[in-house]
């Protein structure tokens, strides 16, 4: 499991421990084991596997909270398709429409989109020969 300070050295834009505090990382951590990830490192490959699926589940949902707690509840982020100026109008791209609705909210932030990548690359699912 991440501790808090190899997420803050991962990801140095949460280093400000006033606006990022411990407690609230902490539980965000907890969360992706108890909630996404499980406890079982081994079963992600690695334990650096896990390590680094979880630290960026953390900033994830962390960067979805603080824009919640600033008034953003929208969750669109991602490529700008199209945008207008006189009725201020932008138009988000979302690479994973397709997905499944967790996927569609892990897209919203580069952080879940590398989560994805990831999780991908190590339970690649059933091939068939």
């Amino acid at each position: 499991m991440i501790t808090i300070e190899l997420f803050r050295l991962r990801f140095p834009e949460f280093e400000d421990d006033m606006d990022y505090i411990d407690e609230r990382i902490e539980l965000f951590i907890s969360d992706t084991v108890d909630f996404h990830m499980g406890s079982d490192e081994l079963r992600w490959g690695s334990v650096a596997i896990y390590n680094l699926a979880q630290a960026n589940l953390v900033a994830h949902l962390l960067t979805l909270a603080t824009k919640t707690e600033m008034g953003d509840s929208s969750s669109e982020s991602g490529p700008v398709l199209s945008k207008s100026a006189g009725g201020v109008s932008v138009s988000m791209a979302n690479n994973y429409s397709s997905g499944s609705s967790l996927d569609i909210l892990l897209s919203t932030t580069v952080y879940g989109q590398q989560f994805i990548s990831i999780r991908n690359r190590v339970f690649i699912g059933v091939l068939v020969v």
